[in-house]
């Protein structure tokens, strides 16, 4: 068969060799009574490899599509897309004190009101066990003008279930909480 993998094997007495495995080992080698035990144990670790490959390049794409999703989400922001924003939303999705797709939209066409409303310069963190994306921000909007940092949640339907933002100006101002702030002061 097709050489698929080369191993160089070190031996406890001291010697070595090289080993070829071939499609046909992988696929006999639980049914193969003349295959070495060593060539065994290789091929099954090779197997438990290529297993482990496959589960990170899973979860590689997961981040790829949590990375997108936010990507879509801020840019929404960045320049008004209230339609973009409904179809990344979950129906009980809960931001700055809205609850409810119409309720966010409500709240974002109030909001939003420039061509331009932020500058997204950097993403800090995807985090795919809690499906959140972190960024910071330069809020554009007269008034409103400052630094912060946006987390983004999404459900397991990759949906935006929450957004929370820290002013940094108003850390240590007796913030109860993130989602205690008043609208005026958060985006």
């Amino acid at each position: 068969g097709e050489a698929l993998r080369r191993v160089h094997c070190l031996y406890d007495d001291g010697s070595s060799e090289d080993i070829v495995i071939t499609e046909l080992d992988l696929e006999n080698h639980e049914n193969e009574p003349d295959l070495p035990k060593h060539l065994q144990k290789l091929v099954e670790k090779c197997q438990q490899s290529d297993t482990l490959i496959e589960a990170t390049a899973r979860e590689q794409e997961k981040s790829l599509l949590l990375l997108g999703l936010g990507l879509a989400w801020l840019h929404a922001d960045v320049y008004p897309k209230l339609t973009v924003h409904q179809s990344l939303m979950e129906e009980d999705a809960e931001m700055f004190g809205a609850r409810g797709v119409s309720e966010v939209l409500d709240f974002k066409s109030r909001f939003l009101t420039e061509k331009e409303n932020y500058v997204v310069d950097c993403i800090h963190e995807i985090d795919l066990k809690e499906r959140v994306i972190v960024a910071n921000f330069d809020c554009l909007i007269p008034g409103k003008l400052g630094r912060g940092t946006d987390v983004i949640k999404f459900s397991s339907d990759w949906k935006v279930i929450g957004v929370a933002a820290i002013r940094h100006n108003l850390v240590g101002k007796k913030m109860a909480s993130i989602t205690s702030l008043s609208t005026s002061n958060v985006s």
